[in-house]
């Protein structure tokens, strides 16, 4: 499917720097009002809070994931498969210290992920399961203030930070590592608020030139009577990374909760058009032009909630060939959490091939089913299917990636503790068929969850 672009103006180089010049403007000024009023009311730290997560997975499983130096020579099911066992942890600790009443400051850091056998007085992330487990592995996720312009509904963001979209995540997601450098400035009244950013996602590594990779944000969170949530949003990416080419994508589109006859309903419609300018010579541009969708409803009966899922975006079947393409890029991928533990990990597992609405640029459809089921208060147990497609053919003209069915039972032994019990299974679609994979076994996995919160 390609969707005939529209007249929408990419911001330029220039107009980008100005912007942020205007967003860095606004967030002196605030500075210079809040030290003011710090000089005069003075600053109580009493209110710093220590929170964070310790979590320990293990899997089994049988297939190449996208798992961090877990080498395989592809990402998906395999011909004569091999079982893999993995285990990892993680401990994520923040410091939020409240000043006064308009400022605070967030730290946050990370121990991990540290694959158990993997790193030994070493530096690197994943390092320190290994004997010798004295690594430097420390990562900082935030660093940022967060504080209010006094007398006014003006709020500011400012440092290393973790945003979310305003799609579900999946255009990018904060808990799948996306901490960035920036200024975000929140403002509104009543039940709505408005918001623009600005954040330096890489830095070329030359301060003079632009040479950078830059986002921008503007967005509206409308809350309305009848229980209706309506989030507009749009973001510009400028990237300037590559040496002989320069990449822009705006994303422009529309999300939607209510609450209806019982049912919680939530989905979003979102437009992509880009443009790769190359400058070698006798290289053409490539633009780009597609539209991701997403519908979700859940409803609570008694102790069952039942939820469905249903999302898909455009895809290009002849990418190498093509300069005016019909693909749906996204910023971080992969990213958004779905129901399934394999095609579209929900953080559960350590494994997962994560499925994005990119998906090699052959878009995404996927059907998505749940049941929580809690029979009683300490004890929750989960089924749920899905059938994932790609929206183009790949080069083998194929389409189906498959269907999976999991279940998972967990027990919350106290306040803050709990573990989970989760096994994934895959019957394998004739899309990873290849000349170099010409059997693809079916997928499985099975794994334990040990996790605290504080």
């Amino acid at each position: 499917m390609r969707i005939q672009p529209v007249h929408l103006t990419l911001l330029k180089v220039g107009e980008m720097r100005g912007l942020f010049t205007v967003i860095m403007a606004v967030t002196l000024w605030a500075t210079v009002s809040l030290e003011a009023e710090a000089q005069e009311g003075g600053n109580d730290f009493s209110g710093t809070t220590f929170t964070g997560a310790y979590r320990i997975r293990t899997v089994f499983y049988n297939y190449g994931s996208a798992t961090p130096l877990v080498t395989s020579p592809i990402i998906g099911p395999e011909t004569d498969s091999r079982t893999r066992i993995l285990v990892d942890q993680r401990f994520r600790f923040s410091l939020t210290s409240q000043a006064n009443k308009n400022l605070k400051g967030v730290l946050a850091f990370e121990v991990g992920d540290m694959i158990w056998g993997v790193g030994t007085h070493g530096v690197g992330e994943n390092y320190g399961g290994a004997q010798g487990a004295d690594v430097v592995n420390i990562e900082t996720r935030n660093a940022y203030l967060d504080f209010n312009i006094p007398d006014t509904r003006v709020n500011l963001k400012v440092g290393i930070q973790s945003p979310m979209d305003g799609f579900k995540g999946y255009l990018f997601d904060w808990d799948w590592d996306f901490d960035v450098a920036g200024v975000e400035i929140t403002t509104g009244f009543n039940t709505h608020s408005f918001t623009v950013g600005a954040f330096r996602l890489n830095e070329g590594g030359d301060l003079t030139k632009a040479d950078d990779r830059d986002l921008l944000k503007i967005g509206a969170d409308l809350s309305f009577s009848g229980k209706c949530k309506v989030n507009p949003y749009i973001y510009f990416l400028n990237d300037n990374l590559k040496f002989d080419r320069t990449t822009r994508d705006l994303w422009a589109g529309i999300s939607c909760v209510k609450e209806w006859a019982g049912f919680d309903l939530s989905g979003f419609i979102l437009y992509n058009k880009g443009k790769t300018d190359f400058d070698s010579v006798g290289v053409k541009d490539i633009d780009n032009s597609g539209l991701g969708l997403n519908f979700e409803g859940s409803k609570n009966l008694g102790p069952t909630t039942l939820s469905l899922q249903v999302t898909h975006s455009t895809g290009e079947k002849e990418r190498s060939t093509s300069t005016s393409r019909g693909d749906f890029h996204v910023i971080l991928g992969p990213n958004y959490a779905g129901y399934l533990e394999i095609f579209t990990s929900l953080n559960e597992d350590v494994a997962g091939l994560n499925a994005d609405l990119n998906n090699s640029g052959l878009g995404l459809l996927s059907l998505q089913v749940r049941a929580r089921f809690e029979p009683r208060e300490k004890i929750w147990t989960t089924l749920a299917g899905g059938i994932l497609r790609s929206t183009a053919e790949n080069a083998y003209g194929k389409r189906n990636k498959g269907f999976e069915l999991d279940a998972v039972v967990g027990y919350k032994f106290t306040s803050g503790l709990t573990a989970e019990l989760g096994t994934a299974y895959v019957l394998v679609g004739d899309f990873y068929k290849t000349a170099t994979n010409p059997n693809p076994d079916d997928m499985f996995e099975i794994y334990t969850r040990l996790q605290y919160l504080f």
